[in-house]
Protein backbone atom coordinates (compact mmCIF):
# COMPACT_ATOMS: atom_id res chain seq x y z
CA UNK A 1 0.00 0.00 0.00
CA UNK A 2 1.00 3.80 0.15
CA UNK A 3 2.11 3.78 3.54
CA UNK A 4 3.91 0.38 3.96
CA UNK A 5 6.22 -0.75 6.92
CA UNK A 6 8.24 -2.48 4.13
CA UNK A 7 9.18 0.73 2.16
CA UNK A 8 12.85 -0.59 1.86
CA UNK A 9 11.47 -4.40 0.42
CA UNK A 10 8.65 -2.65 -1.58
CA UNK A 11 11.47 -0.79 -3.50
CA UNK A 12 13.92 -4.12 -3.81
CA UNK A 13 10.68 -5.50 -5.53
CA UNK A 14 9.35 -2.54 -7.89
CA UNK A 15 13.46 -2.61 -9.00
CA UNK A 16 13.66 -6.72 -9.35
CA UNK A 17 10.81 -6.23 -11.48
CA UNK A 18 11.87 -3.47 -13.81
CA UNK A 19 15.19 -4.78 -14.00
CA UNK A 20 15.66 -4.75 -18.14
CA UNK A 21 16.03 -8.38 -18.12
CA UNK A 22 13.15 -9.11 -16.14
CA UNK A 23 11.18 -6.99 -18.53
CA UNK A 24 12.94 -8.56 -21.54
CA UNK A 25 12.41 -12.46 -20.31
CA UNK A 26 8.74 -11.60 -19.06
CA UNK A 27 7.83 -9.76 -22.46
CA UNK A 28 9.38 -13.05 -24.00
CA UNK A 29 7.77 -15.53 -22.25
CA UNK A 30 4.34 -13.45 -22.36
CA UNK A 31 4.13 -12.22 -25.85
CA UNK A 32 4.16 -8.79 -24.36
CA UNK A 33 5.09 -5.12 -25.19
CA UNK A 34 7.23 -4.06 -22.85
CA UNK A 35 6.22 -0.58 -20.16
CA UNK A 36 9.25 1.01 -21.99
CA UNK A 37 7.86 4.27 -24.08
CA UNK A 38 10.46 3.17 -26.76
CA UNK A 39 9.11 -0.31 -26.78
CA UNK A 40 9.79 -3.96 -28.50
CA UNK A 41 8.07 -6.71 -28.44
CA UNK A 42 8.86 -10.51 -26.95
CA UNK A 43 7.54 -12.53 -29.48
CA UNK A 44 7.86 -11.65 -33.69
CA UNK A 45 4.12 -12.24 -34.08
CA UNK A 46 3.50 -9.04 -32.39
CA UNK A 47 5.81 -7.19 -34.98
CA UNK A 48 2.43 -6.31 -36.65
CA UNK A 49 0.82 -4.22 -34.58
CA UNK A 50 3.86 -2.80 -32.77
CA UNK A 51 3.44 0.40 -34.90
CA UNK A 52 -0.67 0.57 -34.00
CA UNK A 53 0.07 0.00 -30.27
CA UNK A 54 3.08 3.08 -30.11
CA UNK A 55 0.42 5.15 -32.11
CA UNK A 56 -2.05 4.57 -29.53
CA UNK A 57 -4.39 3.50 -31.84
CA UNK A 58 -5.37 0.04 -30.36
CA UNK A 59 -8.71 -0.31 -28.50
CA UNK A 60 -9.10 -2.86 -24.99
CA UNK A 61 -11.33 -5.37 -24.66
CA UNK A 62 -14.55 -4.22 -23.09
CA UNK A 63 -14.12 -6.73 -20.45
CA UNK A 64 -11.59 -5.11 -18.83
CA UNK A 65 -13.60 -1.96 -17.70
CA UNK A 66 -15.84 -4.09 -15.71
CA UNK A 67 -14.86 -3.84 -12.31
CA UNK A 68 -13.44 -8.01 -11.54
CA UNK A 69 -15.63 -8.28 -8.94
CA UNK A 70 -18.60 -8.79 -11.27
CA UNK A 71 -18.99 -11.60 -12.16
CA UNK A 72 -19.70 -11.21 -15.72
CA UNK A 73 -20.05 -14.49 -17.20
CA UNK A 74 -22.76 -14.84 -15.21
CA UNK A 75 -25.11 -12.06 -15.92
CA UNK A 76 -24.15 -13.26 -19.28
CA UNK A 77 -25.61 -16.66 -18.71
CA UNK A 78 -28.35 -15.26 -17.21
CA UNK A 79 -29.09 -13.28 -20.35
CA UNK A 80 -28.56 -15.65 -22.72
CA UNK A 81 -30.84 -18.05 -20.96
CA UNK A 82 -33.88 -15.12 -20.08
CA UNK A 83 -33.09 -12.86 -22.86
CA UNK A 84 -34.50 -10.64 -20.82
CA UNK A 85 -32.05 -7.71 -21.63
CA UNK A 86 -33.89 -4.60 -19.25
CA UNK A 87 -33.30 -7.13 -16.11
CA UNK A 88 -29.48 -7.39 -17.92
CA UNK A 89 -28.87 -3.90 -17.46
CA UNK A 90 -30.21 -3.31 -14.34
CA UNK A 91 -28.53 -6.18 -12.46
CA UNK A 92 -25.33 -5.31 -13.86
CA UNK A 93 -25.88 -1.50 -12.94
CA UNK A 94 -26.86 -2.38 -9.51
CA UNK A 95 -23.70 -4.35 -9.15
CA UNK A 96 -21.58 -1.40 -10.64
CA UNK A 97 -23.04 1.31 -8.21
CA UNK A 98 -22.67 -1.42 -5.10
CA UNK A 99 -18.68 -1.04 -6.40
CA UNK A 100 -18.60 2.83 -6.90
CA UNK A 101 -20.41 3.09 -3.63
CA UNK A 102 -17.84 1.20 -1.85
CA UNK A 103 -14.95 2.74 -3.68
CA UNK A 104 -15.98 6.32 -3.70
CA UNK A 105 -17.38 7.66 -0.49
Amino acid sequence: GAHTKHEKEAREFIDFLMNDENIKDYSKQQSAFTPYKDTYVGDEALNGVLDFYQAGKLADFCDHYVPASINLAGFLQTLIQSGNTEKFLNSMQSEYDKIEARNFR
